[in-house]
Formats: structure tokens, C-alpha cells, sequence
């Protein structure tokens, strides 16, 4: 019984585990998007000619990211 007991216990702790990664991953992927389509935004802005601007609300896109990543428990910038 106990062999079977600790079996289970593995297999829980391995479907938790891999739920954990699956969430983690999906965060990871849309904020790798958002970058991506930000940055197609700024290139294609610099081609119109309308430079960085900023957000309607007067903020920049480092600005914004900046902010986002303080939220999610993110260190800032390593100095070189």
C-alpha cells in the first residue's frame, strides 16, 4: 500500500508541476507577443515619420514595459 501511496503522490506532484509550467509558458509567450507587436508598432511609427511619441496617456513604450514588469515582480535593469 505504501508503494502505491507514494506513486500517487509522485504523479500529483508531477501533473502539478507541469500545470505550473503550462501557466508559466503562456505568460512568457504573450509577453514575448506584446514586445514583438510593440516593437513592429514603434518600427512602423519611425517609417510614418511620427517618431516615439508615446501612449495616447503621454507615456513611452519603455516607460509602459517598465511599469508592467515592476507589477509582475520583475528587477529592473542590471547595470553593466
Amino acid at each position: 500500500m505504501d508503494v502505491v501511496r507514494v506513486q500517487l503522490e509522485r504523479a500529483r506532484s508531477h501533473r502539478v508541476a507541469a500545470d505550473v509550467s503550462h501557466k508559466v509558458s503562456e505568460t512568457i509567450s504573450k509577453s514575448q507577443r506584446e514586445f514583438f507587436l510593440r516593437q513592429q508598432l514603434k518600427a512602423i511609427r519611425e517609417e510614418l515619420g511620427e517618431g516615439n511619441e508615446g501612449g495616447a496617456d503621454g507615456t513611452d513604450d519603455l516607460s509602459v514595459l517598465e511599469a508592467k514588469l515592476g507589477a509582475a515582480g520583475v528587477r529592473g535593469r542590471q547595470q553593466p
